[in-house]
């Protein structure tokens, strides 16, 4: 099922979490695939949100490039993270919160949380980055965990 995060990764989550706070919501610069991708970055030294950012600019492109290149729980589980049994009850600092999220003309995608423990960040059009207990998270469909 995958194992828990060093204490000095744990750190250099809560570090890039929260040097996002106040940053306004910006597709292909500031939104949930890059929320992801610098998470998944602090579990392993990549520089995925680097090498996506810019890669979408608004709603439309960014639904084009999921067509192409998968959503981002493929993406996730492509970098090699495994799916928690029993969901949210067994969620962990780190875990990737997945969330279906509604568009226009009945298309779906999923739109991703980072677990802090009791609560998680997720990017807000509106808001930018916001922290909300687990409690109040849309129905999440799937945990992924970083091995």
């Amino acid at each position: 099922m995958g194992c828990s995060v060093t204490p000095q990764q744990e750190i250099r989550l809560y570090e890039y979490i929260n040097g996002l706070v106040g940053v306004p919501f910006e597709y292909g610069k500031n939104d949930c695939p890059l929320l992801a991708a610098g998470a998944l970055d602090c579990m392993d030294g990549g520089a995925r949100r680097s090498e996506m950012a810019g890669l979408w600019h608004d709603r439309a492109s960014a639904w084009k490039y999921i067509r192409r290149h998968g959503d981002i729980d493929r993406h996730l589980e492509d970098h090699g993270c495994i799916a928690v049994a029993g969901g949210l009850a067994f969620a962990q600092v780190g875990d990737f919160l997945l969330m279906n999220r509604e568009l226009a003309h009945d298309r779906r995608w999923h739109s991703v949380a980072v677990c802090l423990g009791r609560t998680a960040a997720v990017m807000h059009e509106d808001l930018g980055l916001v922290k909300i207990r687990l409690d109040d998270l849309p129905t999440v469909h799937k945990v992924l965990r970083w091995p």
